[in-house]
């Protein structure tokens, strides 16, 4: 045992008479024999398969972007068979609703898609060998122009371990931006984060209506519509409301802090469209605020899970934008 532990060669045997240490060995023991020597495992860090890698904040990062596997191919050893895992799900988030303006005296505008969910777990996905469904849901489309609809609801990420689904971690997909559909409501859905309300206005009367924000069930509310669509409920706060002619800016998304590298500002709701011209229309991501420039084509603000913009009025009326897909983020510690 001595032998295996210390790293000594040759036959050799020990006795020890409470004072001193006999040995028989091809050289003589030695000081330099003992010290350093340990047969304490080396600390190595698991070993992981599948998505894009990258190394950063001391964690091997595995982002996925579609439905595959994740596994661990070899176990962590020494001090490194403690730390835990992290991981990011995104879901995918809901498209703006779409909007118009007709006979030169309605504007409708769409409503802020919701963003997808975010879950920060630590430790959910195990460090033993073993393989893990990743799936990454897409955005939804933007709400069509010509009739006005809702924005296409986000789908959900998850992982599953052991490739099974009894074993699961979801982030749900944002909730649909509103639109004016007759006959209908004009509110935005329920999702992980809530859709924004459709706004309107009909100026030969001044006829104002307002229409519900829709509820989120990972996340925040959508903003009310009224004259000015609401926008996009996000992760960390709701969206804001519509009004005198102006859309709601999505609620604000969210920073993954171990895993940041300037790309996503994950789930933050689009904001609604504006009867003023400025629309949410392009806003996407991080949240948008109102007004902006007199353009259908305002700034873009890309995030993962990040809500579709609203459409604005617009005479040949205007399709919303698609939300943004979901993300899968597996860190695993390095030191």
């Amino acid at each position: 045992m001595i032998k295996t532990e210390w790293g000594l060669s040759g036959s050799f045997a020990v006795w020890s008479d409470g004072a001193s240490l006999i040995s028989k060995t091809s050289k003589p023991i030695s000081y330099s024999d003992f010290r350093g020597k340990s047969n304490t495992p080396a600390d190595t860090p698991a070993i992981g398969s599948g998505g894009s890698t990258s190394t950063s904040n001391g964690y091997k990062h595995h982002v996925f972007t579609s439905i595959t596997e994740f596994c661990i191919t070899a176990a962590p050893t020494g001090g490194l068979a403690s730390k835990k895992i992290e991981s990011l799900i995104v879901g995918g988030a809901a498209g703006g609703g779409g909007g118009g303006q007709y006979g030169g005296t309605k504007s409708e505008m769409g409503g802020g898609g919701g963003a997808g969910a975010m879950v920060v777990q630590s430790g959910f996905v195990p460090t033993t060998v073993a393989c893990h469904t990743v799936g990454v849901g897409p955005g939804g489309s933007g709400g069509t122009a010509n009739p006005l609809g809702r924005g296409g609801q986000g789908s959900p990420s998850y992982i599953w371990l052991n490739k099974s689904f009894v074993t699961s971690s979801t982030a749900n997909g944002g909730g649909q931006g509103g639109a004016i559909i007759y006959g209908g409501d004009f509110g935005g859905m329920a999702g992980a984060c809530g859709g924004g309300g459709a706004g309107k206005a009909n100026h030969s009367r001044d006829v104002r209506w307002t229409s519900n924000a829709g509820k989120g069930t990972q996340g925040n509310d959508g903003g009310t519509g009224g004259y000015g669509a609401g926008g996009g409920g996000g992760v960390r706060a709701r969206g804001n409301s519509g009004g005198g002619q102006k859309g709601g800016g999505g609620g604000g998304g969210s920073k993954h802090t171990i895993y940041d590298n300037g790309e996503y500002g994950v789930g933050g709701g689009g904001a609604g469209g504006s009867a003023g011209g400025g629309s949410g229309y392009g806003i996407s991501g991080s949240g948008g605020s109102q007004p902006w420039t007199n353009s259908q084509s305002s700034p873009t603000r890309p995030g993962s899970g990040g809500g579709g913009g609203g459409a604005l009025q617009s005479g040949s009326g205007q399709t919303g934008t698609a939300g943004y897909r979901g993300v899968v983020i597996i860190s695993i510690p390095q030191s």
